[in-house]
């Protein structure tokens, strides 16, 4: 996931009041010993080979490199660095986030900041931004499900309604085949169910969008696949509507546990 932001701009003028997994209505087994899906030793790293498409076909594929690399004190709270490098079409980024790992998740930070300049003056002092928001439950295992991020809206006639709602939910176990450098093998990997639902406009109905993640025990994430929306806000902390018709396919080529 690249470091980020989770930008969310409405065009209508409303009183604002967003929260994220501070209320934890998270479910799944609590007395075993969790499986490390996620680890985080330093230098570990990942290479996947990436596709993006949409109705038409494939439209670019490229590379994403992800290292961890140190670490970073953000609100009082030590962080992991995490380094993402992605070389899609002829387009090359690189950025960086921040997260930690604890009993009961894995939480990446939000930069609240630029999230605040979106937002009129006027209205800044009734927000109140949440700066992490919670990637994966631990344990993860059948039964699992969790709050990854939640925009509630409170309109000035009292109304509230929740514009934006990322949940995570324990799908299945699956075999897949991983075409990594070394040579094929087949693997037994968790896959996570991610949902966006959202309205971006009261008189609409709500939307949902979907995507995908396998992990795999001692390893990590080894392949993600879905709407684009979503796997920018878990890849990218940030929210783009414009693309809701793409999709993306990520997968591991190569990766090295430190």
């Amino acid at each position: 996931m690249k470091s980020g932001y989770l930008l969310i701009l409405f065009s209508m003028m409303i009183f604002l009041s967003i929260t994220g997994c501070s209320e934890d209505n998270s479910s799944g087994p609590q007395d075993e010993i969790p499986v490390n899906y996620f680890p985080i030793v330093e230098g570990t790293n990942y290479k996947y080979e990436l596709t993006e498409s949409d109705s038409t076909g494939v439209l670019h594929t490229g590379f994403l490199n992800t290292i961890y690399n140190g670490t970073a004190t953000l609100n009082s709270i030590t962080y992991s660095r995490q380094i993402d490098s992605v070389t899609l079409g002829t387009d090359f980024t690189a950025s960086e986030s921040f997260f930690r790992k604890t009993i009961s998740g894995v939480y990446y930070f939000v930069d609240t900041s630029e999230v605040m300049t979106l937002i009129p003056d006027s209205l800044k002092p009734f927000v109140t931004l949440q700066t992490e928001f919670r990637y994966i439950l631990i344990p993860l295992a059948d039964g699992s499900n969790w709050p990854v991020y939640r925009v509630t809206v409170r309109l000035e006639s009292g109304i509230t309604f929740t514009a934006l709602d990322i949940t995570g939910r324990f799908k299945n176990s699956e075999i897949l085949q991983l075409d990594l450098v070394s040579g094929a093998v087949d693997v037994t990997a968790v896959k996570v169910q991610f949902e966006l639902k959202f309205i971006q406009d009261i008189t609409l109905p709500q939307q949902r969008l979907t995507a995908y993640a396998w992990f795999l025990e001692n390893v990590g994430v080894v392949k993600m696949e879905g709407n684009s929306v979503v796997l920018g806000a878990l890849l990218g902390g940030e929210i783009n509507f414009d693309d809701s018709t793409k999709t993306i396919s990520q997968q591991i080529v190569d990766y090295e546990i430190k």
